[in-house]
């Protein structure tokens, strides 16, 4: 093995290590900021707001991540100061759960900025992470990444469910103190794991730069441009309703937040048990094909959704 296959090597295993500690973070924080919004005598209409925001900020400024690479001149610069200030935002996050006389829209603002920096980092981190596996393995590695990633997720969040539902009524707050700082924790490991990523050499093409209307404008010549509308049209549709399924859960159906946490894993351990097989698949026959079979399915998930709605109440 040549000495740049040794630098590669390590630094996916650093890579990995990060990925490990931010979906640890991600276990303690992305399915209870509802819960806290709720406690904190927040509404339907504060929830809606909040993963409004969410949304509309980290897409809009996700536009400017490829411009802070460009000016940084490196993908692991631009990734490690938004990971740091991901795990900075929490703090703010802590400080409110010591308070009682935070309100419901005060708490929205870290939040919002929690997924904005965290979302601005996944461009620039899935090219570098690109660049350093080989072609016609980066479906089986991602495949292999994403499950292991996501079986930490998945165990960060029961017992991030079961340290809320250990908690009197009255030691709630205290309940998400404990989720929100070691969720801190896990965001600060991923940085300094993230320090330590040799970068491989990025090169900048002036063809490569264009405007998001000249973008739109490609549909007709383009499958990447109606790949991306067609993920954004789906996307669109599910966060119609996807935001309100926790406020159904804990003020609807009562769920306590043990099993309000065991809901939202099983649909997650069901995705990385199999994502893996996935990847291989996709490797042998294309990705397209995969899509083309699995995109038609979307449409059942309203039905059946239904028939549970019926069954609850």
């Amino acid at each position: 093995m040549s000495i740049e296959d040794h630098k590669i090597n390590h630094s996916l295993k650093l890579s990995y290590w990060m990925g490990l500690s931010r979906c640890g973070m991600a276990g303690f924080t992305q399915d209870f900021f509802t819960p806290f919004l709720l406690l904190l005598g927040g509404t339907a209409r504060h929830v809606g707001l909040m993963n409004s925001c969410n949304h509309i900020f980290s897409s809009g400024l996700q536009l400017a991540s490829a411009e802070a690479v460009a000016k940084m001149r490196s993908r692991r610069n631009v990734a490690s100061f938004f990971i740091l200030w991901q795990g900075l935002s929490l703090l703010a996050m802590i400080r409110m759960t010591l308070d009682p006389t935070v309100k419901p829209i005060t708490f929205i603002i870290p939040v919002v900025l929690f997924h904005v920096f965290g979302t601005f980092i996944n461009p620039g981190l899935t090219s570098l992470l690109s660049d350093m596996v080989l072609p016609t393995r980066r479906g089986t590695y991602f495949g292999w990444r994403s499950r292991n990633l996501g079986f930490v997720t998945v165990g960060s969040t029961i017992i991030a469910g079961l340290v809320l539902q250990a908690m009197s009524e009255v030691r709630k707050r205290a309940g998400f103190f404990i989720l929100f700082s070691v969720a801190l924790v896990f965001g600060l490991l991923s940085w300094l794991f993230m320090r330590k990523v040799e970068e491989p050499p990025l090169e900048f093409r002036e063809e490569d730069h264009f405007t998001f209307f000249e973008f739109i404008r490609q549909y007709r010549t383009s499958n990447f441009v109606r790949f991306t509308l067609f993920v954004t049209c789906v996307n669109f549709c599910v966060n119609l309703a996807a935001p309100y399924f926790a406020v159904l859960m804990l003020q609807d159906l009562k769920f306590n937040y043990l099993l309000f946490s065991l809901v939202n894993t099983l649909l997650l351990l069901t995705l990385y048990a199999t994502v893996r097989r996935w990847g291989h698949h996709a490797d042998r026959v294309g990705n397209l094909k995969v899509m083309r079979l699995i995109a038609p399915l979307f449409c059942c998930s309203p039905f059946f959704g239904s028939l549970t709605k019926t069954r609850c109440f």
